[in-house]
């Protein structure tokens, strides 16, 4: 189970790794968009948020984000998490507008002779 931590550790990562292309740093006529990360029950709210030129730029965006996020989960886990990872995008005042959320579910349906214990 995630802590608190992993969540924004999870964040700190993706903003390491280039972070928001799209990140502007003057001041534009460009919408800001919002992203606020869960990881199962822990959020970690985007204080910040970034300039993007559209909601589909936006949209774009958290759905490379979630999947760097599930990526980078499944390969600390080193299985599948029954925890979703959800992306929460809001407009500048703070209001959804999208979410993207990754879930990974494993079902066992039967093990194999040889795989019995």
């Amino acid at each position: 189970m995630p802590n608190p931590l992993a969540c924004k550790a999870a964040w700190q990562e993706r903003q390491q790794a280039g972070g928001l292309p799209f990140l502007s740093p003057v001041t534009s006529p460009m919408p800001r968009f919002y992203f606020d990360l869960v990881l199962g029950a822990f959020p970690n709210r985007d204080e910040v948020g970034y300039e993007i030129d559209s909601l589909h730029m936006a949209e774009i965006e958290a759905r490379r984000t979630a999947g760097e996020l599930t990526r980078n989960r499944l390969l600390q886990v080193q299985g599948a998490t029954s925890e979703d990872i959800r992306v929460e995008v809001k407009d500048e005042q703070r209001q959804p507008v999208l979410t993207v959320t990754v879930s990974i579910q494993v079902d066992h349906e039967a093990l194999m002779p040889s795989l019995r214990m």
